[in-house]
């Protein structure tokens, strides 16, 4: 289940990798580690795409099954192209550029984006700036 707070909007969109014994479900350095995600749109579309193709390596005679959904899945799951890291401004990117998404949908995302960056603490004074605040701008010319 997706968890509750200011991801729980953008979550909806995507699939949580399986918890893993060795944590490779997670992304990023401890202890900032997020969960790896997968755009529902995107890991569903891949996943019809490997499923045809395996019928069709069947029909063809070049293999003897179609392997399990829960192989295809797997195989995604085990795959980097798909997954996205947990962090709202990614999920909300990915949304937003995802071909498969629906304009509304990315326009939510976009809206949604735009809320976030209002929210945030506000931005700390340049380096350059020197102990009273002021920016340092060199020697003038």
């Amino acid at each position: 289940m997706p968890p509750k707070g200011k991801q729980s909007f953008l979550r909806q969109y995507f699939y949580d990798h399986p918890p893993q014994q060795d944590n490779s479900h997670l992304m990023g350095n401890p202890p900032h580690q997020k969960r790896k995600v997968y755009c529902k749109l995107c890991f569903n579309d891949a996943f019809l795409t490997l499923k045809k193709s395996d019928c069709a390596a069947v029909a063809s005679g070049s293999s003897n099954h179609v392997r399990s959904d829960e192989v295809l899945k797997n195989i995604l799951f085990s795959s980097s192209k798909l997954v996205i890291q947990a962090h709202v401004q990614t999920l909300a990117n990915h949304i937003i550029n995802c071909e498969l998404q629906p304009t509304e949908t990315k326009a939510q995302a976009s809206g949604y984006k735009q809320t976030l960056g209002s929210s945030r603490s506000p931005v700390k004074q340049p380096a350059s700036a020197d102990y009273f605040g002021t920016a340092f701008a060199g020697p003038a010319l």
